[in-house]
């Protein structure tokens, strides 16, 4: 579906930072009767794709005119009686976890599917959606080949080879950022596009390893749908991964979407 510009999602992220059953110290060693599913399952995993700071338009280590999620990202916040209150740039150091977010269908290349090198629309839409996140995570945020508007409006939105494209670049992606993250929690970030991707990586990544299951914090999958039978949380989209509640806030998925009217 097309992309639409929608705020950074901050749901209750901050008061589970500090509460992090996903997180154990990334210690990699195995105790007696640990299963192999306990550790990185990427452990020196090296992407030649993304192994250098080309082919990310956010990441931490990334020079401040490259990193597109450094940028400031002050603004004026309008409450419901129509006072405002402006809120000063933030710091990205020091975020005690990662965020990994993949954008939404926003590429005009002609081609079906994009090139790695982002044009306007793929930088805008990165720090309009993730740059705030940097206010309680350091922020990833790849280049993928994705599915482009002009295939979209062509109908190829669903080629299977079109998308697997794109998803083998978010797993490459993926997999260099969680054999390089140290063992450290992390967030999934998508909207539209972005979010179909991740649904697939937590159905045949996360949820077959215990040790991404742990130390996922929370998927926000927003702009596509994820189903939920009657009466169960879990066994539609996903076989173990229960959506966010007041009483659940970690290991879990928040996700909404919009239609239009007609």
């Amino acid at each position: 579906m097309p992309a639409s510009k929608v705020g950074a999602l901050f749901p209750a992220v901050v008061c589970v930072l500090f509460n992090l059953a996903a997180c154990d110290n990334g210690s990699n060693s195995k105790s007696k009767g640990e299963s192999t599913t306990d550790l990185n399952p990427y452990q020196g995993y090296v992407s030649e794709q993304y192994r250098g700071a080309e082919n990310w338009l956010c990441r931490p280590d990334l020079e401040a005119d490259t990193n597109i999620c450094a940028r400031d990202t002050s603004a004026t916040l309008v409450f419901a009686d129509g006072t405002t209150q402006v809120e000063e740039n933030f710091s990205a150091a020091g975020k005690p976890v990662d965020c990994f977010y993949v954008y939404p269908t926003t590429s005009s290349d002609t081609s079906d599917n994009s090139d790695l090198m982002p044009g306007s629309e793929e930088i805008g839409e990165v720090f309009s959606q993730v740059a705030r996140y940097r206010k309680v995570c350091n922020v990833f945020a790849p280049v993928y080949r994705q599915i482009t508007v002009p295939a979209l409006l062509a109908g190829k939105y669903f080629d299977s080879d079109l998308n697997q494209i794109a998803y083998s670049d978010v797993l490459d992606s993926f997999k260099h950022f969680i054999a390089n993250h140290e063992g450290r929690g992390f967030f999934l970030i998508g909207h539209s596009q972005g979010s179909t991707h991740l649904i697939r990586l937590i159905q045949e990544e996360v949820e077959s390893s215990s040790y991404l299951a742990k130390r996922m914090i929370s998927a926000h999958l927003l702009g596509w749908t994820v189903a939920l039978p009657f009466d169960s949380d879990v066994g539609a989209t996903f076989e173990s991964t229960p959506p966010c509640t007041f009483e659940n806030e970690i290991n879990c998925f928040v996700s909404y979407t919009s239609f239009r009217e007609s």
